[in-house]
């Protein structure tokens, strides 16, 4: 479940001034032997299944809905890429604000505050001073399907991504 966003960084607007991001999540299952994406700063594209964007706030709650089908091998992860959206013919696409990877299967089934990294795991620091930081609850796997792949969740506040591994 990715809840909210808080202290999320300002990003410069098209006057040069800066302000409050318009952010969104993309989501990626990586298996224990797939490295992340190398995406640069920005992309044009980014990997992963996106969810809505959050239009200038620095405290994000998103919602939206998403399916996610994978077989995902013991130690495989989740990878949560939060960016800022560039808007409709943006010359240089969406920037990167940072990004968490959580192992699978969850160790605990409550919500937790992650603080977002850029690519070199340098903590961001947020709009507001201290860290730019996001909610998550991964549910544990709460069943099988016949194939013997495990039905995932993956939440976000008030709205479902669904998950299998």
């Amino acid at each position: 479940m990715i809840l909210a966003g808080k202290n999320l960084p300002n990003v410069a607007g098209a006057n040069g001034m800066p302000g409050p991001c318009s952010a969104y999540c993309s989501l990626l299952l990586l298996n224990k032997t797939e490295q992340a994406p190398d995406e640069g700063l920005s992309s044009r594209r980014p990997a992963g299944t996106p969810c809505k964007v959050f239009p200038s706030s620095a405290s994000p709650t998103w919602n939206a809905q998403i399916e996610m089908r994978k077989a995902v091998e013991p130690g495989a992860r989740l990878l949560i890429t939060v960016w800022h959206s560039g808007g409709p013919g943006s010359a240089s696409g969406d920037l990167k604000l940072g990004r968490i990877e959580i192992e699978l299967p969850p160790q605990q089934n409550t919500p937790l505050w992650y603080t977002i990294a850029d690519d070199t795991g340098v903590v961001v620091q947020g709009s507001g001073g201290g860290y730019a930081e996001i909610e998550v609850q991964v549910p544990p796997p709460p069943r099988t399907n016949r194939t013997r792949r495990v039905l995932h969740p993956v939440l976000i506040r008030h709205a479902a991504f669904f998950a299998a591994y």
